[in-house]
């Protein structure tokens, strides 16, 4: 339906580093896929003193990085003892720009709780922010803090948005306690407990009370473990759920990262089999095989990020073996003896920039386009204007120039987008605003009724909505907000809004299905549609006669397979990256962040590339419909005609649309 749809961009993503001596939070990409970040450009400043908010040496000493689910991420620092929230707002790979940057968390909070070492931070399942907090001689509290933004000033300072969720004193009177992961409801904290043994804490809220009283910890192990797991103060959950421990100085003998599962439900680790050993120095070069590690990471891949006193290293359990052991599996992604711009490393943690779609300045719908001209903020339209969905005040006969759409009187908003459907288009502004016009059987444009509009109006269901991307199909209309919300509207007579049933819906509704996904991107094809989460999923909904959704478990009432699903579901068997979607008349594609192309549906003009090359130049495609996703891959360079019809030319038209 439209050219050049919303897709989202996921360039800035790496490993956050906070190093001590260079006073920076350095930002690692590798960007060329050479599996480090040791080449030129890949090393850049994420923040440091330089930051355009007015922050006064904000990194001189940095204890903990922590990206939170909304991919703000939470920095504390040990000389100016505060926690910051780091936004990077214009996704250029920093968060050095004029309000990016700002205190979270300080001494200076109403609630008068003392911060003189943050050294732990993490994201509560309930998505606030968990501060740990080892005292000092002047300041002895050794705590843990629930923190959240209560008044929306992007802060946590103000009375009732800080409280002491857990007295560590209580527990472990020489508590210093470090790092900080949830698992589910479930915490656990390296304690490093003074003279004692290193401990690890299990925290639960049990009597759901909002705080934690001693007997809601238990210890989940310590030094003094049978099994030969070394406790220091790193810690970090993988994609399994399992618990990370990085020992911190390896002085008698390797470092050493163990995976820990309490497999039987005890809350403790008291059985061999629930505690694993993944890694360890050995597998370094012997020049690197002693060294003090500070702070390890983990992510959904499976990854594991860690730092030295002078490198950060990447794992990758590339035999799918459990561990990361075996030959090729340990990186040095950056080295101060590389020359890298490196000096002490100690807080690291994977990073991914907030996912921003990229605005369309081209609809086409039916015999119709729409285009926006950004340099003087004009709508222009040509083409059938049977139901006014030029927008230019008028119905019933063709323009065939482009002519400027009629804005509403005293319109002075910044266009950013447009999308058209098949006889009906909508524009969005840079406040989130979206304006609608032309066709509306059915409710398409989101007004309350089914009367046509000739000239944009501005849709009042999303008036508390800021709306970042749109996207129209036939009679059916999409928009995304900034939080990833996604609304569906209009024509659902097979499912295609996505919100359980088939009923036209004349106003913006949530597709309440997707709520707990962060929504990226939307595309509608013939009656169906696919969502893109920001973690790379992607669900499928509305008509599914051809495997347009991916085959998805179930039957119809008669037995036969789903013709149709009113719910979002889930497409298996796509990678984890997919960055791009398109759901073309009854075809879908998706595209990797490296870009690999993977479709499933009718493939009965060859859009899917299915067939058999004869060799003389022909290429005779299978018809079939592909009912899970597969990887296409181009013809070969001297295929010029194909079997089957002038409908290839479209197919691949498609193909490169995506």
């Amino acid at each position: 339906m439209e050219l050049g749809m919303a897709r989202i961009s996921k360039t800035n993503q790496g490993i956050l580093l906070g190093d001590q001596r260079t006073d920076q939070v350095l930002l690692l990409q590798d960007l060329n896929g050479d599996g480090d970040s040791q080449d030129v450009g890949e090393i850049t400043v994420f923040f440091d003193e330089t930051n355009a908010s007015g922050l006064t040496d904000p990194t001189g000493n940095v204890f903990a990085v922590h990206q939170a689910s909304d991919k703000s991420v939470y920095v504390g620092d040990g000389n100016t003892d505060a926690v910051y929230r780091l936004v990077d707002s214009d996704e250029d790979g920093d968060a050095n720009d004029a309000g990016e940057a700002q205190i979270w968390f300080s001494g200076a909070n109403a609630e008068g709780l003392t911060l003189p070492t943050p050294n732990g931070i993490a994201e509560g399942p309930d998505g606030a922010i968990f501060v740990v907090n080892a005292g000092t001689g002047s300041a002895p509290t050794d705590a843990i803090y629930r923190t959240e933004d209560l008044n929306g000033d992007g802060d946590a300072q103000d009375a009732g948005e800080a409280r002491l969720w857990l007295d560590l004193s209580t527990v472990i009177p020489t508590s210093s306690a470090f790092d900080i992961s949830f698992v589910g409801d479930v915490a656990f904290i390296n304690d490093t407990a003074g003279g004692e043994p290193n401990v690890v804490l299990r925290i639960e809220d049990i009597d759901d009370s909002g705080d934690i009283s001693p007997d809601e910890v238990q210890e989940f192990i310590s030094d003094t473990n049978t099994f030969g797991v070394p406790i220091d103060f790193g810690n970090a959950v993988d994609q399994d759920g399992a618990l990370l421990t990085l020992t911190g100085i390896a002085s008698s003998g390797p470092a050493v990262i163990a995976r820990l599962k309490d497999l039987d439900g005890s809350g403790t680790i008291d059985k061999a089999d629930e505690a694993q050993e993944v890694w360890n120095s050995t597998t370094l070069p012997a020049a690197l095989q002693t060294f003090v590690a500070f702070s390890l990471a983990a992510d959904e891949d499976g990854r594991i990020t860690l730092t030295s006193d002078s490198n950060v290293l990447t794992l990758a359990d590339l035999n799918a073996d459990g561990d990361y052991l075996d030959a090729g599996e340990t990186m040095v992604a950056a080295s101060e003896s590389s020359g890298d711009p490196i000096d002490r490393p100690r807080a690291v943690e994977f990073y991914e920039g907030a996912p921003q779609p990229i605005a369309s300045l081209v609809g086409t719908g039916n015999q119709f386009s729409v285009f926006l001209d950004t340099e003087t903020n004009t709508l222009f339209s040509t083409g059938a204007n049977f139901f006014g969905q030029l927008g230019n005040g008028v119905q019933g006969f063709n323009i065939e120039e482009p002519r400027a759409i009629t804005l509403p009187e005293g319109f002075d908003e910044t266009i950013i987008s447009v999308s058209a459907g098949q006889i009906h288009a909508t524009f969005l502004t840079e406040s989130g605003d979206v304006y609608a016009w032309g066709f509306n059987n059915r409710g398409p444009l989101g007004l309350g009724d089914e009367e046509i509009r000739t000239v944009p109006e501005k849709i009042p269901g999303l008036d508390d909505v800021n709306v970042v991307a749109i996207e129209n199909g036939n009679a059916v209309s999409y928009a995304i907000s900034d939080i990833g919300t996604l609304y569906a509207w209009g024509f659902n007579s097979n499912g295609q809004l996505g919100v359980g049933d088939r009923d036209e819906r004349l106003e913006p509704t949530i597709v309440e299905a997707l709520a707990d996904e962060t929504v990226v991107a939307v595309s509608s094809g013939t009656s169906f549609t696919l969502a893109l989460t920001a973690d790379g999923q992607v669900f499928g909904f509305g008509r599914n006669s051809d495997g347009q959704l991916g085959s998805p478990d179930g039957l119809d009432a008669d037995g036969s397979p789903l013709t149709r699903v009113e719910s979002p579901v889930l497409v298996s068997g796509l990678p984890s990256d997919i960055v791009a979607i398109t759901a073309d008349t009854n075809t879908s594609y998706a595209v990797t962040s490296d870009g690999r192309v993977f479709g499933w549906g009718e493939s009965r003009f060859a859009q899917l590339l299915q067939g058999e090359d004869q060799g003389d130049g022909t290429f005779d495609p299978d018809t079939a419909d592909v009912l899970a996703p597969i990887e296409l891959t181009a013809l070969p360079p001297d295929v010029v005609d194909v079997k089957g019809g002038a409908r290839w030319g479209a197919a691949r038209s498609r193909h490169r649309r995506v």
